[in-house]
């Protein structure tokens, strides 16, 4: 996957969106700085038409990336379309070529936004070993979408690699 940006939870209501119809901001992606503008959220009802409206903007001004909103974060989220660790982005930052909403949407370092970079494809017992040098406080696991048989096998061999400590459910 390419890289992204999670954004800190939104306080601005819908409501303070509505009233602009001219939003701006700066991003940076794979090294090639975007002036997005335009942004329109006169006719927004909720945090996820806001972020259609910033994707429209996004995609008049050609930069190669996704933005949604989480339910979960109560935050943007950004991520780039290059695939792999060649896909990078910025943070978001102010212009100035109409009403700045940078700081509203949440996507600025200033604004606790995290960065995260892109990867290249990586094989079940890297995946593990990822998941493990972060928590080893699981016991079990799945995954939430079917998988192919190579990937089942590859979640297998890990799991029996660990002797007793793990156990692989998969359906």
């Amino acid at each position: 996957f390419g890289g992204g940006i999670i954004g800190s939870p939104v306080t601005a209501a819908v409501s303070d969106f509505v009233a602009i119809d001219d939003g701006c901001f700066k991003l940076s992606v794979d090294g090639t700085a975007y002036t997005v503008t335009g942004v329109d959220f006169s006719s927004a009802t909720s945090y996820s038409t806001i972020a259609q409206a910033v994707q429209n903007a996004l995609t008049t001004a050609g930069a190669g990336v996704t933005i949604a909103y989480s339910s979960v974060t109560k935050g943007f989220l950004i991520n780039n379309t290059t695939t792999g660790a060649d896909g990078t982005l910025s943070y978001v930052t102010a212009d100035d070529t109409g009403t700045d909403i940078s700081g509203m949407l949440k996507l600025t370092e200033e604004s606790g936004a995290v960065l995260f970079s892109g990867s290249g494809v990586l094989t079940p017992a890297e995946v593990m070993e990822s998941v493990e040098d972060q928590t080893q406080n699981f016991v079990s696991f799945t995954c939430v979408e079917e998988m192919t048989t190579e990937e089942v096998l590859g979640y297998a061999a890990w799991t029996n690699s660990k002797g007793v400590s793990s156990l692989f459910s998969a359906w």
